[in-house]
């Protein structure tokens, strides 16, 4: 037995024998949860902090677009009912005295569950005061 021992190193070399105990030393640690597993512990609670920071980041994300998307709704239907509003003083004369008036009769559509609209009119030669605000 002594002779094969001694004609493996002969063949591989002492450097490939080192390399050898090296792996082998390796496995006992990884199959043993030395070192190597306390590693792969902190290293798992890193990407699951990771992985909530950025589902935390998603969600925030994901919330401050949709404020953005409902304000620049308001904007512009705010500014669809002004149009509405303009053009039925340059074909009619005056402003309408309410708002349903433009949604019966110029096609304004108003989602009123997602919008609250204030349209107060004056006078008829002046324009009214829009106020929109998403709910």
């Amino acid at each position: 037995m002594r002779e094969r021992e001694h004609e493996r190193l002969v063949m591989r070399g002492p450097a490939d024998e080192g390399r050898a105990a090296a792996g082998q030393a390796a496995d006992d640690r990884r199959f043993s949860g030395e070192a190597a597993g306390s590693a792969s512990l902190g290293e798992e609670m890193l990407l699951v902090l990771v992985a909530v920071v950025l589902a935390v980041g998603l969600w925030v994300g994901a919330g401050a677009a949709a404020q953005q998307a409902r304000e620049q709704g308001a904007v512009s239907l705010r500014q669809t009912v002004m149009d509405a509003a303009m053009q039925c003083f340059a074909i009619e004369g005056a402003y309408p005295q309410t708002l349903r008036y433009l949604e019966e009769r110029y096609g304004v559509s108003i989602n009123h569950e997602a919008y609250a609209v204030t349209y107060e009119a004056f006078a008829s030669n002046v324009a009214p005061s829009v106020v929109v605000v998403p709910r």
